[in-house]
């Protein structure tokens, strides 16, 4: 499986490359339905992990409901969890074109490693750097506010992406 996931890695968004899965075993009858089993599996561990996050964070607002009387204190936490309930129920994919039923596997595996979902405002980022990159616009700056993931998230995404291998 790790092999699969790496060939998946390197294959990027080029459907056509499924020579390094055929590389590293040449009796592979079917390397494209391989690499698409791959990342199917990776999506639906994915899915799997948002939804044990999302079972938590409703487990944890149930704890807040209140039980008698509650402190300004208590509502502040009671809407906090009621805000990352909501959330962690509501994520949706946005690595995954729909319409088209695609998606870079290069993504699949970076949320599957970092056992998150990417956000909306993180793809559209790395999207607009991965956009300027093909049309050779070198100098792009862009920001989010702290805590939107430009560390954790945005750059490693980035050094993925454009990594050459050599």
């Amino acid at each position: 499986f790790a092999r699969c996931v790496s060939a998946l890695l390197l294959l990027g968004n080029d459907d056509d490359d499924d020579e390094t899965l055929v590389s590293l075993n040449p009796d592979i009858a079917d390397a494209k339905a391989i690499l698409r089993a791959t990342a199917e599996a990776l999506l639906v561990e994915g899915r799997l992990v948002s939804r044990r996050r999302a079972a938590s964070a409703l487990a944890s607002l149930a704890e807040k409901l209140p039980g008698g009387g509650s402190s300004g204190g208590q509502q502040v936490e009671l809407a906090l969890a009621i805000d990352a309930a909501t959330s962690a129920v509501a994520t949706r994919r946005v690595t995954v074109d729909e319409a088209k039923g695609t998606c870079d596997p290069r993504f699949v595996v970076f949320e599957f490693c970092s056992s998150i979902v990417l956000r909306p405002q993180q793809f559209e980022l790395v999207e607009t750097f991965v956009q300027a990159e093909k049309d050779q616009l070198h100098s792009l700056v862009r920001q989010l506010v702290m805590g939107a993931g430009k560390t954790t998230v945005v750059a490693p995404l980035l050094a993925l992406l454009f990594a050459s291998g050599s």
